[in-house]
């Protein structure tokens, strides 16, 4: 009988939690495993590591050691560079594993990066599970992968890319790697997807533009990852990563209901993401029957400018009544501000942290723009005279409104106003 083809997915996490585990990972796992075919002709492992916690060298040692047939590695703005390096040490290693990457930081540049990286051979574009599953059917039989939709590849000396796939309609194929056992819930880093795209088109986000259409795992199933982690006595907070958890008040109250069984047995949901002009105090009282105890917003800028070039949803008077509800109803609020957006300039980001800092949040959270690949903000760049460094994060470096000398200053008080802030709140 012939040996199964073994497949490592390796993640390199931002969180320094060293519990965290990678969600995607599990989804790719679980869909793979499920296929008739491949779940019988494979076998597939996952591997958490940490970005701050481990170099690429442990991690080059570790996928050495298991000498994987199929290397899967998933790829983000702050991982990307340590990628490099661990794919370009296995390739030395493992000179026959087939190094596949993923993610938004290489989905966009998919040609390019083939042609820059010589240490990888395949790259699953955009939603992963299907193609990927494909992929390892395609590996495994020893057919050609010029027919899978959704990769580019190193084909001798030449780099093709085959069409795209379509997203997927029906989320349920991607079984839960929850209720299959594939991930075990862990206390503050499980996660939960309820739906996937966003409705919203903010510029410098990669998920607006390319995922706009909106797709929903059923309610059975959300619901079913839910009494799950309720009936877990090890796990007493978790989150979820829905771009807009309050998404509309239908879909809010039906969550609302299906959280109130954790909530009951005493677990609560950390920081999830609102839309706060749809917020009031009856969305408030939802939210913590639900078990939430925190909550992360925008408003990223409040220069009308600004709000226009990264087509950002901002009602002034309607924020501030969300944040006050929040905020008098006891749920902590996280505010965002992002320096160095295309229309602002240092005098307009004091006063958007003027504003903030006005609505007295629980915390104030401050980033540079990252100018990251497959965005509008990026395809738009020359249109706002904004430069970026071509290095992962890709932070911008200035914009005609902005000079880079400028925006290091305003990193210094925007790290001086955090500080401060934090300190007295």
């Amino acid at each position: 009988m012939a040996s199964k083809t073994t497949v490592l997915l390796a993640a390199l996490n931002s969180c320094a939690d060293p519990h965290y585990f990678s969600l995607a990972q599990g989804y790719l796992k679980a869909h793979a495993a499920a296929d008739a075919e491949v779940g019988l002709e494979t076998d597939i492992q996952t591997i958490d590591f940490c970005a701050t916690c481990n170099d690429p060298l442990q991690v080059a040692f570790y996928i050495s050691n298991a000498k994987p047939d199929v290397l899967g590695l998933s790829c983000y703005c702050w991982n990307i560079d340590e990628m490099r390096h661990i794919a370009s040490m296995v390739r030395k290693t493992l000179p026959n594993t087939k190094i596949v990457a993923g993610g938004p930081e290489v989905t966009p540049i998919a040609e390019e990066f083939l042609e820059k990286n010589p240490s990888f051979d395949v790259i699953v574009r955009g939603e992963g599970e299907a193609t990927f599953t494909e992929l390892l059917r395609a590996h495994t039989a020893k057919t050609d992968i010029g027919t899978v939709a959704g990769v580019s590849y190193r084909d001798g000396d030449h780099i093709l890319t085959n069409e795209d796939r379509p997203l997927i309609e029906d989320l349920d194929t991607i079984p839960s790697p929850y209720l299959t056992g594939i991930l075990k819930p862990r206390e503050h880093v499980t996660y939960l997807e309820t739906f996937r795209g966003c409705p919203y088109k903010c510029g410098y986000c990669y998920e607006g533009k390319n995922y706009p259409k909106l797709r929903h795992f059923s309610d059975e199933r959300v619901k079913a990852e839910i009494e799950l982690i309720a009936q877990d006595p090890t796990v007493t907070t978790y989150s979820f990563i829905d771009p807009v958890f309050n998404l509309n008040d239908k879909k809010l109250q039906k969550m609302c209901d299906m959280l109130r069984i954790s909530a009951a047995g005493g677990k609560t949901i950390h920081t999830v993401e609102v839309i706060t002009e749809q917020v009031d105090a009856k969305t408030v009282e939802k939210l913590k029957a639900a078990g939430a105890v925190s909550t992360e917003t925008g408003p990223q800028t409040t220069n009308p400018r600004a709000i226009e070039n990264i087509n950002r949803y901002f009602v002034r008077d309607k924020f501030v009544r969300g944040v006050e509800a929040m905020r008098d109803g006891g749920l902590k609020v996280l505010c965002d501000l992002i320096l160095g957006l295309p229309g602002d300039d240092f005098f307009s980001f004091c006063r958007s942290i003027r504003f903030v800092v006005d609505l007295r949040p629980g915390t104030i959270i401050f980033s540079t723009l990252n100018v990251l690949p497959g965005t509008a903000i990026r395809d738009d760049a020359s249109k706002y005279g904004l430069e970026y460094d071509d290095a992962a994060p890709h932070y911008v470096l200035q914009t005609d409104d902005f000079s880079f000398e400028e925006i290091r200053k305003a990193e210094m008080l925007a790290a001086s106003v955090a500080k401060e802030y934090d300190a007295v709140s």
